[in-house]
């Protein structure tokens, strides 16, 4: 685990912002030369040596024994050989040593940044241990931490729990719904009963709410939006002029999306870099859940129904789905956009995803068909519950959450510690900049303006994780003097044909 402890040097970062001071980021990850499984792998391979050096020591003895027996016949050369072979010997012993400290040191290395790295993940997690055997009523289980939840918020200064706390009582929720311990370990996803519960709602939505309101479950049609930006409707125009060059630009693009820039609900943007050496690469951005309310003419299940699965797919329905790893709309529909955008295969694309786009970035970048179509070279999400998803095979990956966003903390489960999975967490609570004093709920802490307090942060930091993102990042990340064209892609909820 590698955490700040000192101020940034003053300077400007991305496209002319001031340094931050790094000290608030919570950061664990394994950086490009810092793979607990490669250090393991290594010292073994050195005791693999060391022990081949003992062998040949061995010999070597065995060898001055062989001229022990004929030095009386030829004693002017056979006491000197036997001296070069004890000097020999003792030298190859010397090596053997050594390779052994070595791969002992390794092994060191390896285990205490593995329980560092645990030490950190276990911040973003919360367990009561169960007795085996006896069924432990949730309600009796979750009172006295229902209690110190309270205490620990009032201290905080909080109106909502962190989210190791809230997925905690999601997780005691689930266990509690789906049987708890009667039921039968035998059953599908019978050791994660929030994925469980979740993929029986997701079933239940897709049945009697998607289907029953005309869509088909995983369909979507997407078409280009050719104006761009409506700027009579009081938008500023595209923030990343020449494209996305650190993590403060990525969520600031995201926010085009979402305030007032004229684009319709359920828009995702693909932006196409061209670098000052006509090099091209891309930077897709995905919001977060977008509920619709509007009731249609036959409407028979309500604004709740309406809400849950709706025109915009960005709905709760697809959260289910995305949560628990199936097909789902928004994740269709971002595979066409690429397409349709013209994506070369060997164009390097940046996917950057907030909320259930944070989900739905890890889904698209870990498809194989679509690692194997284009080249995803970098994943970027803010405030999504995503340590349950894996990560995505040869692509850096950046996740930035806060302890006060209920949202990232849904799954309760560590982000994996992987030497291309970098996570960065911030308790906003704990901060003393003057801009995060009026966040005091989940809206607040996980709307963007707080992450991009966070992000800059981030970009100002030097820490070994974030350092590692950003150079297996480098061709996805845009210079001063990039040109951008942006593609905007709406997404709708495919129907069912009459």
């Amino acid at each position: 685990m590698s955490r700040g402890v000192a101020p940034v040097p003053d300077g400007s970062v991305g496209h002319g912002r001031p340094r931050y001071d790094d000290s608030q980021l919570q950061v664990y990850g394994s950086a490009i030369d810092a793979d607990t499984g490669e250090l393991s792998y290594l010292a073994v391979l050195v005791d693999g040596v060391a022990s081949m050096l003992r062998d040949a020591a061995g010999q070597v003895a065995a060898a001055r024994q062989a001229l022990a027996g004929s030095t009386v016949w030829a004693p002017a050369t056979g006491r000197p050989a036997q001296t070069a072979c004890h000097l020999g010997q003792l030298d190859v012993l010397g090596v053997a040593r050594h390779a052994a400290d070595v791969a002992d040191r390794l092994r060191a290395a390896a285990n205490a940044y593995a329980e560092a790295e645990a030490a950190a993940r276990d911040t973003c997690v919360l367990r009561v241990p169960r007795t085996s055997g006896i069924t432990q009523p949730a309600l009796l289980r979750g009172l006295p931490l229902l209690g110190l939840t309270g205490l620990s918020m009032l201290v905080r200064g909080q109106w909502t729990p962190s989210d190791p706390q809230f997925g905690y009582f999601l997780e005691e929720v689930s266990w509690t719904l789906t049987g708890g311990d009667l039921y039968p370990d035998w059953a599908p996803k019978a050791e994660d009963r929030t994925q469980l519960l979740a993929t029986v709602a997701s079933g239940l939505v897709t049945s009697n709410i998607t289907i029953k309101r005309g869509f088909t479950p995983t369909g979507v049609e997407i078409e280009r939006m050719w104006r761009g930006y409506d700027l009579s409707s009081g938008g500023a125009g595209p923030v990343n002029v020449h494209g996305a060059a650190d993590v403060g630009d990525l969520n600031a693009g995201m926010a085009d999306l979402y305030y007032g820039l004229g684009v319709p609900a359920g828009t995702i943007r693909l932006d196409r870099v061209t670098g000052a050496n006509g090099e091209v690469f891309w930077q897709v951005y995905i919001p977060g859940t977008d509920t619709q309310v509007e009731l249609g003419e036959r409407e028979t299940l309500g604004p709740v129904g309406a809400a849950i699965a709706n025109d915009v797919p960005q709905d709760w329905a697809t959260n289910l789905q995305v949560f628990t790893g199936q097909e789902n709309p928004v994740q269709n529909g971002v595979v066409d956009a690429l397409a349709a955008a013209g994506v070369g295969a060997r164009e390097p694309v940046l996917l950057a995803g907030h909320s259930q786009g944070a989900m739905v970035a890890m889904a698209v970048a870990a498809s194989p068909l679509v690692q194997q179509r284009y080249d995803i070279r970098s994943v970027a999400t803010f405030g999504g519950p995503v340590g349950h998803m894996r990560t995505p095979e040869g692509v850096a990956t950046l996740n930035i959450e806060h302890v006060d966003d209920l949202t990232s903390g849904l799954e309760n489960t560590p982000n994996p510690v992987e030497p291309n999975r970098t996570t960065v967490r911030r308790d906003i609570a704990a901060s003393d900049d003057p801009a995060d004093a009026g966040v005091h709920s989940v809206a607040q802490a996980h709307n963007l303006p707080a992450y991009q307090r966070t992000s800059e942060m981030i970009d100002s930091s030097d820490q070994g994780p974030i350092t590692s993102w950003r150079a297996q990042s480098a061709d996805v990340l845009a210079g001063d003097t990039a040109t951008v064209e942006s593609y905007y892609y709406v997404l709708r909820r495919e129907r069912w044909r009459q």
